[in-house]
């Protein structure tokens, strides 16, 4: 049985306040979500399954957890922002009629 956890808004010495207690009831039975989430297919939903992704800006491989996810990292997530505006700009002028 799990004990009751009192979550405070600072450190108790220096003046926090309690802000909640979790009860050992409220404890259980986030464990047994937890264990029922784990337990369905094998563990893992299909969103959560680590895949090995090429980072686009740099080629740089690295694991993903999120199906999304493109980018090593935010600089490589930003450098692609601004290459694809760029190029959006472009093809822009370039479909724009001349007079």
């Amino acid at each position: 049985m799990a004990h009751p956890v009192t979550v405070y808004d600072g450190h108790p010495d220096q003046g926090g306040r309690v802000v909640k207690v979790i009860t050992s009831a409220m404890l259980e039975k986030r464990s047994d979500a937890a264990l029922a989430l784990q337990t369905t297919s094998a563990g893992y939903s299909n969103s959560f399954i680590p895949t090995e992704r090429k980072c686009k800006p740099c080629g740089t491989v690295f694991w993903a957890a999120l199906r999304g996810k493109k980018y090593c990292s935010t600089d490589c997530s930003r450098k692609a922002f601004k290459t694809g505006a760029k190029r959006r700009a472009q093809l822009k002028k370039a479909a724009a009629p001349s007079a």
